[in-house]
């Protein structure tokens, strides 16, 4: 890394792999709609999602053609009872442990325990039928369940509300292409090869998830390092009747997750219901038998299949007293689930990568979850009039294509929790009601059993997937308004803002009725807020780009803090077409000239007066043309050079006119801001080249800290000149010329300005923060990944010297630098938690 002084800082092979790189993640960025920063984060939770889905789709499916194939398929539903049961009761007994242990940590103690139950059952599958299911079910319900419950929790930690509508299809299809893989190798082996081989296979996917946990903790990232220091004292962290408690009083309070929890039981109700319906059409495929129910065939308990009790059937001239299947059918159905197992996610992971950000995007969170409904509903009547093996196929494909945008959605609809519930809401829907709902699915099922048969039991079964998924559908419906009414909530709460900052990113999506109305108003009432809050608004406003928000962005402009006017200047910025819209309401546009005159005037910032001048550009007006030729003429320096710059960007070959008497101008920067705005005009750059090397070769440091200003702004080609310019032994000139290279993508020149700013006074700091923000998309890009580089680094140093010690306890100089680093970073929850202790360090002082 470069140190301050500047020395060896370019080192050219680096750098260009640092550019291969870069380039082909923008490609990938591009393709799959993820920023680069987020690539660290997306491919340690794709990579987790991924192994666990290939072993769990290899040992569920022969662990369900194991069983059908002891029991019979009339008992597949009490697998599914004792599946969930298990789930139940190790979510109330792991919510103990997650007090105690890192969620990491306890994680993969799960997978290693779920492991080692899996091992032992591999010895007793043809020794102790009973022994082999009972540590499999074990292994299954009490260990890898739970860890699947801490995924999303785990995956939602890593991204913010904004963020989930891109990176969690992302990350979901790993879950779709781990299912397909899976549903592969059982397809082709499971005729080969005996179930206890499928066993190990499962256990080498958990060992390979455990070897991502462990690469992502100690491989360089390009994410950040969790603040382990972060975690609360042993006597505030909540008991498990406690978080209970808290979590069944806030399903009282919150409509919204009230609707959640009957929308989740009632889908797993219908989800297991139909998965009972779809194998048992593939087993009656494999045997070709009519439907086999309770109730139509003599009474055969599971007891006497275990135990082997005199049942004699002759198949493939063998007798068997033990099984429901033969070998060779249980191998049959083994393969056939496992090969539509695959087809099912394949088609799950198209609608996946092509469909679900882009829908979600579109259409909202609440009105992506509408769509799995409505597309069951019209899968149900072709599953009414005839039920078989097609039917079944096509309605268990339309139910994976929609459920993978109905769960992104859903997983992204929990951040409008508040973070003290978020987690545990998260688990008890995860780990309590989708249990609950299979429990109630297959008893309601076995009920329908006792007293129905054939062709009745299939209309009592169609009718209740038929109204289930109809109140799915309209509870999901009313979900809009509570969606919408607990974020406003949150907005306007006392929360910490890393919550109200959450709330106008949820705001900030489609969906929202009047959703620019609330923004507007918070807005207004917003005096007490942190800036940080303010510019997040207006950044919200700024993308929604409705005209009757006007007056409130203007009004900003008038904020004590020059941040909020920036992005206020930003966000009137936004509306492209002003000019256009504004053509004939004169008042409007009137008002509107007169507050930018007004500001700019009197504005203090450079920076908000220099974004001020360019909204001149977009008003295309000619007393806005008059103002700006009237101020080329201001006494003050700065004020001309600013309008040099925005007569610049009317793309006007005219106003070469008004700027090329500014050339020979005696300050440097009204000559570096003329050269910036005749640089788009080909017939004046020959000169302009000329002037520029004159610029960098003077004597005069002023003249050459201009001409690199502007040699950054045009992305001047002789980046010789700006990388000798690196290495001066001025310190302004070398910070001005890692300021250009930065603008142009240079990845050394950044780490310069890293080295210099940080140990710099807060004003100087400011600066660097706000050089930050005006970077193009491009630049910041790269400028984003090695400050997630540089700052993982420094956290661990940090973590290292402070050992054991919580947050507040820290050194003030130590909780500063992580300040800055979490700034630049605009990790607000981070930032906030260090803020607080920060000033209980005053307050204690």
């Amino acid at each position: 890394m470069a140190n301050g002084n500047g020395n060896n800082l370019i080192e050219i092979n680096p750098n260009e792999l640092y550019n291969l790189k870069r380039v082909s993640i923008s490609f990938f960025s591009r393709l799959f709609n993820i920023l680069p920063s987020q690539w660290g984060r997306v491919t340690e939770c794709w990579l987790i999602s991924f192994f666990f889905k290939v072993g769990s789709v290899v040992g569920w499916t022969v662990l369900t053609a194991a069983f059908i194939s002891r029991f019979g398929i009339k008992f597949l539903p009490i697998l599914f009872v004792l599946n969930a049961s298990l789930i139940v009761l190790s979510t109330i007994f792991f919510e103990k442990l997650i007090m105690r242990v890192k969620r990491e940590v306890l994680m993969i103690q799960m997978l290693l325990f779920g492991a080692i139950c899996l091992f032992m059952a591999s010895f007793f599958y043809d020794r102790s039928p009973m022994a082999f299911f009972t540590l499999v079910i074990f292994a299954e319900s009490v260990f890898l369940a739970q860890f699947n419950v801490f995924i999303p929790i785990l995956v939602g930690d890593r991204f913010t509300p904004l963020e989930s509508q891109k990176t969690f299809p992302f990350v979901e299809s790993g879950e779709n292409i781990g299912g397909a893989l899976g549903g592969i190798v059982v397809g082709i082996f499971g005729a080969r090869f005996a179930t206890p081989w499928f066993l190990y296979i499962w256990i080498v996917m958990l060992a390979l998830v455990i070897f991502v946990f462990v690469l992502a903790s100690y491989a360089r990232r390009t994410s950040l390092p969790p603040m382990e220091f972060r975690a609360k004292p042993e006597s505030e962290r909540l008991k498990t009747t406690d978080q209970l408690r808290l979590v069944f009083k806030s399903i009282k309070q919150i409509p919204f997750l009230k609707g959640l929890v009957i929308i989740v039981l009632l889908q797993w109700v219908f989800m297991n219901v139909l998965e009972f319906q779809y194998t048992k059409a593939m087993e009656q495929s494999v045997t070709n038998r009519q439907e086999d129910t309770v109730a139509v065939v003599e009474s055969k308990t599971m007891q006497t299949a275990v135990l082997g009790i005199e049942d004699t059937k002759i198949v493939d001239n063998e007798a068997s007293s033990d099984r429901s299947l033969t070998v060779g059918e249980e191998a049959l159905l083994t393969t056939t689930l496992g090969t539509w197992k695959s087809i099912f996610h394949i088609a799950a992971l198209i609608v996946q990568v092509l469909l679900a950000s882009r829908l979600i995007t579109s259409l909202g969170i609440i009105g992506s979850m509408l769509l799995h409904p409505i597309v069951m509903l019209m899968s149900l009547v072709g599953m009414f009039l005839k039920f078989g093996f097609l039917s079944s196929v096509i309605a268990k494909v339309n139910f994976e294509s929609t459920l993978v945008i109905h769960k992104n959605a859903y997983f992204s609809s929990q951040y409008a929790f508040p973070k003290v519930v978020r987690d545990q809401a998260a688990e008890f829907l995860e780990g309590i009601v989708r249990p609950m709902g299979t429990i109630v699915g297959m008893v309601i099922l076995m009920f329908f059993q006792t007293l129905f048969a054939g062709r009745d039991l299939s209309l009592w079964i169609y009718g209740m997937m038929f109204v289930i998924m109809a109140a799915i559908l309209v509870n999901t419906m009313r979900l809009q308004k509570r969606y919408t009414s607990i974020t406003k909530s949150q907005l306007f709460s006392n929360l910490p803002y890393p919550e109200k900052l959450n709330a106008i990113e949820i705001l900030a999506q489609r969906g929202h009725e009047d959703s620019h109305l609330i923004l507007v108003q918070k807005l207004k009432e917003s005096g007490e807020e942190p800036p940080v809050v303010r510019v997040k608004l207006l950044a919200a406003l700024g993308r929604f780009r409705n005209y009757s928000t006007l007056p409130g962005i203007l009004d900003a402009l008038y904020d004590i803090n020059p941040d909020v006017r920036l992005e206020a200047a930003n966000a009137l910025m936004n509306f492209h077409d002003i000019g256009d819209r504004f053509y004939h309401q004169a008042f409007s546009r009137y008002r509107m000239v007169e507050i930018l005159k007004e500001v700019f005037v009197n504005e203090k910032s450079a920076s908000v007066r220099s974004a001020i001048i360019r909204l001149f550009s977009l008003m295309k007006q000619a007393d806005t043309i008059a103002f700006l030729l009237d101020s080329l003429k201001n006494q003050s320096d700065d004020v001309r050079a600013d309008c040099i710059y925005t007569v610049g960007l009317f793309r006007d070959p005219s106003a070469a006119h008004y700027i090329l008497p500014f050339l020979d101008n005696p300050n440097p920067r009204i000559v570096a801001n003329a050269i910036i705005a005749l640089w788009q005009f080909p017939i004046y750059r020959a000169g302009l080249e000329k002037r520029l090397d004159s610029m960098l070769k003077n004597p005069d440091m002023e003249c050459i800290k201009a001409g690199v200003f502007a040699a950054g702004e045009i992305n001047f080609s002789r980046k010789r000149i700006l990388n000798d310019l690196l290495n001066s032994k001025d310190p302004d000139v070398q910070i001005e010329a890692a300021f250009a290279l930065t603008k142009a993508g240079h990845a050394g020149a950044f780490e310069v300005l890293l080295d210099h700013f940080l140990s710099a006074s807060a004003e100087r700091f400011e600066s660097l923060r706000r050089f930050f923000n005006r970077l193009s998309l491009k630049a910041r890009h790269m400028v984003n990944q090695i400050l997630i580089h540089y700052v993982s680094q420094h956290l661990d140093v940090m973590m290292n010297k402070c050992g054991d010690k919580l947050l507040h306890e820290m050194d003030r100089r130590m909780l500063e630098n992580l300040r800055r680093l979490y700034t630049l970073l605009d990790q607000h929850e981070e930032l906030y938690e260090v803020e607080e202790a920060m000033k209980r360090h005053s307050a204690e002082a």
